[in-house]
């Protein structure tokens, strides 16, 4: 009898021991469900954040291009202007030519000869008034497109500049830390340290080496906000830092730099500090041989 309770009490205690592991392991197995699916609309919210940044960047990038397409236009109908106000200029020229040569005739004239000279002299007459009505208003039309261009050049560059500040943003990976300080340069929230500085350091770290003392970090196509590492190379602070973006004797005169132009940034160095595509660190270089392939 002691010994079937004994039986009983033992089996009591192994269900209970079973029924505990298994609700340890629907536990374990909901827990990681749960987290599973946190992780998973993590990973959904970054990227539906990633694709609303790519839509935003590649709406201000239609915008741009339906701004040079109207540039270009603007450009054209001004040529087209200053075309015709030449050509009315020299039609105007003429005319004022042949009433001097009729006047002229008209003086040494007399009876049915004078009157003939005179009839044509008012018909040129009212032709070079016409032409320089023409003329007139051809002008105040160029001044207006030639207006208009200037607005949308102006809209071109801002338009420019928030595509570069946003794609800057996006892709430093730390949207959240970064601002832009009162230089436009992007620069973390809490050190104010330059990104571009943070991230060449970073990308000289990976090999095992440092920036140098006395080393600015030269954005070479003049645009800070693009901070690719093939956009950067070490300068000598004396020659690369300068005051108000003014042109000093022995320093590196930035705006001659079309901005924006890769190339032009190139050609900048190697004319003004005597460079060659040696000279360049060796990530330049790999950069230059892509492009000189490209050209092929």
């Amino acid at each position: 009898m002691d010994n079937g309770r004994i039986i009983r009490h033992g089996e009591a205690g192994h269900f209970s021991a079973q029924r505990t592991s298994l609700i340890l392991a629907v536990g374990v197995w909901y827990f990681a469900i749960y987290r599973r699916k946190k992780e998973e609309k993590k990973t959904e919210e970054i990227k539906r954040g990633k694709q609303e940044e790519e839509r935003k960047l590649e709406k201000i990038k239609e915008e741009i291009k339906n701004v040079e397409t109207n540039i270009e236009n603007g450009q054209k109908v001004i040529g087209d202007l200053n075309s015709e106000i030449d050509k009315l200029e020299k039609q105007k020229e003429t005319g004022l030519k042949q009433i001097e040569g009729l006047e002229e005739k008209r003086r040494h004239s007399k009876g049915e000869v004078k009157e003939r000279y005179e009839r044509e002299m008012r018909v040129l007459r009212d032709k070079n008034e016409d032409t320089e009505k023409r003329l007139v208003m051809r002008r105040k039309n160029l001044l207006e497109q030639e207006a208009e261009l200037e607005t949308r050049e102006t809209k071109l560059g801002k338009r420019t500049e928030s595509y570069w500040k946003e794609k800057a943003l996006n892709d430093s990976g730390q949207k959240q830390n970064l601002k832009f300080n009162e230089k436009g340069y992007l620069v973390f929230k809490d050190s104010g340290k330059l990104y571009h500085v943070w991230k060449y350091e970073d990308y000289l770290k990976k090999k095992g080496q440092k920036i140098p003392e006395n080393i600015s970090i030269h954005h070479i196509d003049r645009n800070r906000y693009n901070n690719e590492i093939w956009n950067l190379t070490p300068l000598d602070k004396r020659i690369h830092d300068i005051n108000n973006g003014e042109s000093i004797k022995g320093k590196f005169n930035h705006n001659l730099i079309e901005i924006y132009n890769w190339g032009s940034g190139i050609q900048q160095l190697k004319e003004q500090l005597n460079m060659d595509d040696l000279n360049f660190p060796e990530h330049i270089q790999k950069k230059l041989k892509e492009e000189k392939n490209n050209k092929f």
